[in-house]
């Protein structure tokens, strides 16, 4: 088997680059994100100007507006009641009908995926949650076929969020772009460059090349587990010793929390914080982060650091974490170190010295993502992590890609990878003139 696989675009069965014919138009996609913690609708509208199909006209390919919808909880918490699951996803593809023009809906492609939530349920589980999503979106009068339903792969959504922020961020022609980490609920995602005399430091199932721009060879791993709520449930499984029991007393729970009852991916579970009295801020963190330790070593797999990680971009919870503790301005994008993340947890104010009932997990998330960060993918505790929400007030998110390559599909096929960069820097022109 080769070391590299190709990573698989799906602009498929249309025209040629270079076809003679004239395109022109308005383009609409849906793609709905049914995460582990919340679902979203993303709604995009594109345009192209009448021009003939050639590598000088479809650059001309603008992003023109988003609508961007999201609940919760995730679709994953539905295991038990699917039609109620797909009827919460129905509620926020509705959202996008006063986006999309009602004489453009049969034009619209319709993309559901699931992400790391469902890809944790038993497969039966999982599937008659997906076949009630099909059944219910059968008849909006959007276009759809037998693929518009499915789970996204840890991979492609990893691989979908690099290309993402390099494309937003304009770093993706660069010879170090930069390297995307993403921490959902069930999953995080590590996505970074290798350059030639790296490749052989990982296993081939995680290399892939980006036949985009130039073939760029890239790591890309979704690590099930380490998530933030996968996280803190598989921590308290792990401390108590059995995977089984849905009563858990922690030490890394805030102690204001007695038989606390928490749902973690459909299942109810009961919580009791272990009592700080006599412990100073650093045994608080240090009694905690032996458990958080055994846990990240239990969800690496073979992979124990990764040493091609270089101009770090940081998005999900890492970014919401930040955001939360006051670690960067308000809602505005920043940046950290793990130092900076480490010092304020076992500060007066961080999470493991102060008692909060509504953010329980301030002690307990500060430990994960530093250990992590720093033992897990063996980042320096001094580089610096670039931490994004939005970028020219637009959302980064593996949709983006999705789209844009259904856009492309309607517009040409097999086209010349090396101007696909170019159709997609064209999402930021307008927002940045």
């Amino acid at each position: 088997m080769s070391i590299v696989k190709l990573f698989p675009f799906i602009l498929v069965g249309i025209t040629s680059i270079n076809s003679p014919h004239l395109y022109s138009g308005t383009y609409y996609v849906v793609v709905i994100d049914a995460g582990s913690t919340g679902s979203r609708v993303h709604a995009y509208k594109f345009s192209l100007p009448r021009s003939r199909l050639k590598r000088d006209s479809v650059r001309k390919l603008r992003f023109e507006d988003e609508l961007y919808v999201a609940r919760k909880p995730g679709l994953s918490s539905y295991a038990s009641n699917p039609k109620k699951g797909a009827e919460s996803i129905i509620e926020l593809i509705q959202k996008a009908d006063s986006f999309v023009p009602k004489h453009m809906r049969a034009k619209t492609p319709l993309i559901v995926r699931a992400t790391a939530g469902l890809r944790a349920l038993p497969e039966a589980v999982s599937a008659n949650l997906l076949m009630q999503i099909r059944v219910a979106i059968a008849n909006l009068g959007y276009k759809i076929n037998d693929n518009s339903v499915n789970i996204l792969q840890g991979k492609d959504e990893g691989i979908n969020m690099w290309y993402t922020v390099n494309l937003l961020t304009d770093t993706l022609e660069q010879t170090n772009p930069m390297s995307s980490l993403e921490m959902g609920g069930a999953s995080a995602q590590v996505t970074f460059v290798l350059h030639p005399g790296e490749i052989s430091n990982y296993l081939s199932k995680d290399v892939y090349v980006r036949p985009a721009v130039t073939n760029r060879t890239l790591f890309s791993r979704s690590y099930l587990g380490q998530g933030i709520s996968a996280a803190r449930l598989g921590t308290l499984q792990l401390e108590a010793g059995n995977i089984k029991t849905k009563k858990f007393i922690s030490v890394c729970a805030d102690p204001v929390l007695t038989k606390f009852e928490e749902n973690f991916f459909g299942e109810k579970v009961e919580i009791s914080g272990v009592s700080r009295e006599g412990y100073s801020i650093k045994e608080v963190y240090l009694r905690c982060r032996k458990f958080v330790t055994a846990y990240i070593k239990a969800t690496m797999g073979n992979v124990l650091q990764l040493k091609g990680l270089r101009k770090i971009a940081a998005m999900g919870y890492y970014y919401q974490f930040a955001n939360d503790e006051g670690l960067i301005p308000r809602d505005k994008n920043g940046h950290v170190t793990i130092q900076n993340l480490l010092a304020h947890a076992v500060s007066p104010t961080g999470g493991c010295a102060t008692h909060d009932k509504q953010n329980p997990w301030r002690c307990f998330d500060a430990i994960f993502i530093v250990t992590l960060l720093q033992y897990g993918y063996g980042i320096d505790k001094n580089s610096i992590i670039h931490l994004y929400d939005t970028i020219d007030n637009y959302n980064v998110e593996w949709t983006l890609g999705v789209a844009y390559n259904y856009v492309m599909a309607e517009i040409t096929t097999n086209p010349d990878l090396i101007h696909v960069h170019h159709y997609l820097r064209k999402i930021l022109s307008k927002m940045r003139k």
